[in-house]
């Protein structure tokens, strides 16, 4: 025999293989899960070996003779010669193991016999001879009350039992070439049972019932030779095993044979030799191979895979059934074996297809329950591609390479994710609040577009707003709420809030899901706003006298140069474009209001302690103007103080000219006609005639010099402007012409 498989009353399968071409005899136990111990017997020709009641091995084989060893519990004991026949085969020889640990050994020569049966006495064998038989195909077995049973080929396959006084022998099979490559072994009841192949080297089985022998064809194909091997469950089904180029096993269930392919076989197929043998629990284990290799399987029940039956695993295996490219999806599968055996490794698994490609592929981890009443595996995976028709299924098979009904749904239905972004609109651009700055009392309005491909609204509780303090802590959330847009587009969601802690490092972060609980591509999160605990001040000068509510006169003329001026008080800096000033005329701005007022010292970089900002424009003539100032600091956080309501003034009268005819030149020393353009001053010049016309000036040097000249028509009154550039320090003569108007004035230009 080339390989041989017992098991243990722990049910561990012992097994043993003759390694070609070294001609060892290697001993093989498996320890469970992929455990397994190994070592050389000995070298030699085929053998056969049994366990003992202590589980331990004896083996008998040939080496120059026929031998015999045992596993002592520590070692193989010396080999003792049982006999020298001449000519030996692969089958001529078959061992028992009986209840009290002795080993009865069948062998013969096949050339001319005899057919010889060799007994342990406890200290030697005996011998004795069944008969002048010349055969190669001998199987013994033991029963219960250490009688011994042997099934051989003589013309024919030929039955032999001890009685305990003498050898009772039957003929089974009468045809001339049945019997070989028999195997028997004996059942509770002392019955034996007989596999063998038969003239047409058809695989056959026969059992004795009491009164006679019931024959069947178990395949009926030509099973390649080689020996096969049977084995009882605990109640006395057979199992089968053989060679039909491939492992096969044939297993009785009481009413038919069901045949199973267990795998091809390894390394050189020639002479290949099956084995098998049942444990406790009636799984059938076997072993097979060629003269190199030695292949194991266990005969077991196949494993199932089911939903977990687990709340959203109820029909399927996914959760969530609908979701976003990008998305974390989890898969679940029970798996349940009713042998108690684990998945084989790189089991169960999930793949996942988009059509009919297969599009990912993941081992699922191990989560809880037993193998036997069902254990609970998953695994989570980002699903980047988008699609409707998603699929996956779930596939197993236990350590036995046993495989389970592949467990297979449609979906998840992937969608586009929504995505979120900035407005775009005037504050937002960068930001996703405004204003970035304020007060414990400030309105800060949050504000963000969401877009979703498939044009999808987000569920109910999204977009959302969370909003963290300067230390980290959460501070709140808050549902943004639906304002303009459509989703495929863009929806811009906005939401108002007060936030009451005073702090510099607020941060917030807005996220979304679409209705089908798909995420946004990115949360959009941004820093602020700054929230202060007081506002900027802004206020008049309260220790000048020469100007009251901020303004320098509260009546004057065309001519006059208004000068309005605050003080700004806070920790920061204005906002860029502030402080401004309002002018308004009969309620209304004036053109060019808002002004922006300007530093008196821009070298004082301080504004907690008061900075003064002005303002200088002439206006013309009226009696209903209006003022008032308007700051804010860098945080968008407004500035209060009486500056910022309105005051009345000033009254502005006509050109302070009292007689028709006359002239005056108004600079930068009010009324007095001093002009120095290095500030930007420029002469102008007003005039009263007598009469609408044409109104002529000229600029002359002193020496008389033309330097500017320009008109006015259909006028009686008004002012001509001359913007003294590359002028030198010195005075200069303006002439004014024109009906009843003809006079000179003197212009002071001081650089």
């Amino acid at each position: 025999m080339s390989s041989k498989i017992r098991v243990d009353s722990n049910n561990i399968a012992h097994m043993m293989f003759l390694l070609i071409p070294t001609d060892e005899i290697i001993y093989v136990k498996y320890l469970g899960g992929i455990s397994i111990s190994s070592a050389v017997v000995t070298t030699g020709g085929s053998f056969d070996f049994d366990l003992d009641s202590s589980n331990n091995p004896h083996v008998v084989y040939w080496k120059n003779g026929l031998q015999y060893m045992k596993w002592t519990g520590v070692s193989w004991s010396t080999p003792t010669i049982i006999d020298y026949p001449q000519a030996f085969s692969t089958d001529a020889y078959s061992m028992a193991v009986d209840k009290n640990n002795n080993p009865h050994i069948v062998y013969g020569n096949r050339l001319n016999g005899p057919l010889n049966y060799a007994k342990w006495t406890g200290t030697s064998f005996t011998t004795q001879t069944i008969g002048n038989i010349s055969t190669i195909y001998v199987s013994i077995d033991i029963d219960s009350n250490s009688y011994v049973h042997i099934a051989y080929r003589d013309n024919g396959l030929k039955y032999a039992k001890w009685t305990g006084t003498t050898w009772y022998i039957s003929t089974v099979e009468s045809s001339s070439s049945s019997g070989e490559n028999n195997s028997i072994v004996i059942d509770s009841s002392g019955y034996p049972h007989i596999s063998y192949d038969d003239s047409a080297n058809l695989l056959r089985y026969t059992k004795w019932n009491g009164s006679l022998w019931v024959k069947e064809v178990i395949s009926s194909i030509n099973h390649n030779g080689g020996k096969s091997c049977i084995a009882l469950d605990s109640q006395n089904k057979p199992s089968i095993s053989f060679n039909n180029g491939r492992c096969n096993c044939a297993r009785w269930d009481g009413s038919t044979w069901n045949v199973a392919s267990l795998g091809s076989y390894p390394g050189d197929s020639g002479g290949v030799v099956t084995s098998i043998a049942i444990d406790s629990n009636n799984n059938p284990y076997c072993a097979y191979g060629g003269y190199s290799l030695l292949e194991f399987a266990k005969i077991v029940d196949a494993p199932t895979l089911s939903w977990t039956g687990e709340e959203k695993y109820s029909s399927d295996g996914v959760d969530p059934n609908i979701g976003s490219g990008g998305g974390q999806y989890i898969f679940r599968v029970k798996y349940t074996n009713a042998d108690d055996n684990p998945p084989g490794i790189g089991y169960p698994k999930v793949v996942i297809k988009k059509g009919q490609s297969s599009n990912q592929t993941i081992v699922l981890n191990y989560e809880s329950g037993s193998y036997l009443t069902g254990a609970i595996y998953s695994t989570t995976t980002a699903i980047n591609t988008v699609g409707d028709n998603m699929s996956y299924y779930f596939e197993t098979y236990d350590i036995w390479h046993a495989s389970a009904p592949i467990l297979s749904a449609q979906g998840p239905m992937i969608g586009k994710q929504p995505v979120l972004s900035w407005t775009g609109e005037q504050n937002y651009t960068s930001s996703g609040v405004f204003p970035t700055g304020g007060s414990c009392y400030t309105q800060f309005t949050f504000k963000i577009k969401y877009c979703d491909g498939d044009g999808d609204p987000p569920k109910n509780d999204s977009p959302l707003l969370a909003i963290w303090k300067p230390n980290g802590m959460f501070y709140k959330s808050m549902v943004l709420n639906y304002e303009s847009g459509d989703y495929l587009t863009g929806a811009v969601y906005s939401t108002t809030t007060v936030i009451s802690v005073v702090g510099n490092d607020f941060k917030y972060e807005i996220s979304s899901f679409d209705i089908w609980n798909s995420s946004a591509v990115a949360f959009f999160s941004g820093n602020g706003p700054i929230v202060q605990s007081s506002y900027p001040i802004i206020s008049y000068q309260s220790d000048s006298v020469l100007y009251k509510n901020g303004l320098s006169a509260q009546s004057g003329y065309e001519s006059t140069l208004f000068k309005y001026q605050i003080m700004y008080f806070d920790e920061h800096v204005p906002k860029e474009g502030y402080p401004k000033l309002h002018i308004l005329e009969n309620g209304l701005e004036i053109t060019g209001s808002p002004f922006i007022l300007n530093e008196t010292d821009y070298a004082d970089k301080k504004y907690d302690d008061g900075k003064l900002y002005e303002y200088v424009i002439r206006l013309v003539k009226g009696v209903d103007y209006s003022y008032f100032f308007e700051a804010y600091d860098k945080y968008d956080l407004k500035a209060v103080g009486e500056p910022c309501n309105i005051q009345n003034g000033p009254v502005v009268s006509g050109l302070d000219i009292p007689f028709a005819g006359e002239a005056r030149v108004v600079g930068s020393t009010a009324n007095h006609g001093i002009i120095n353009p290095d500030k930007g001053e420029t002469a102008q010049i007003y005039f009263q005639g007598s009469s609408l016309g044409t109104y002529k000036c000229k600029i002359l040097s002193n020496k008389g010099e033309l330097l500017y000249e320009t008109e006015k028509n259909n006028v009686n009154s008004g002012y001509f402007e001359w913007v003294p550039r590359n002028i030198a320090s010195g005075i200069y003569i303006a002439k004014i012409e024109g009906p009843g108007l003809n006079v000179k004035k003197k212009i002071a230009i001081l650089r």
